[in-house]
């Protein structure tokens, strides 16, 4: 369950984070869908895409050239690897006690937008 950012650090003092460099606009020539839905940026069709797959608090926060997503449970950090793969190894940062990069990206946009119900052309 998303969670906003203070009250799930006050809550999770264990916690894995993942970062991804992203851009804060949408892909070029990118605004609605085919049925007219307006498209999120990158940061906010990941959002979306953690809201429908993972099960537990976590929370997430834009910072400059990508986001930061921070879960409270293994399982969901699973969900996460699995998806998205891990790019070089944990660290600490201020967000997260464990932070890994993780391999979305701007390129990885149009999938991840029609896999959450976007219908690109």
């Amino acid at each position: 369950m998303r969670m906003q950012w203070n009250k799930f650090v006050q809550t999770h003092n264990k916690t894995n984070g993942f970062s991804a460099a992203v851009s804060a606009a949408l892909p070029k020539n990118l605004i609605f869908d085919q049925h007219n839905k307006k498209l999120p940026t990158p940061y906010s069709l990941f959002k979306e895409w953690a809201t429908i797959n993972l099960k537990d608090d976590w929370s997430a926060t834009k910072f400059t050239g990508g986001f930061v997503i921070c879960v409270s449970s293994n399982a969901d950090a699973q969900i996460i690897i699995n998806k998205f793969k891990a790019i070089g190894h944990a660290k600490a940062t201020p967000a997260c006690p464990q932070t890994v990069q993780i391999g979305y990206s701007d390129s990885s946009y149009k999938d991840l937008a029609q896999e959450v119900g976007y219908a690109l052309r």
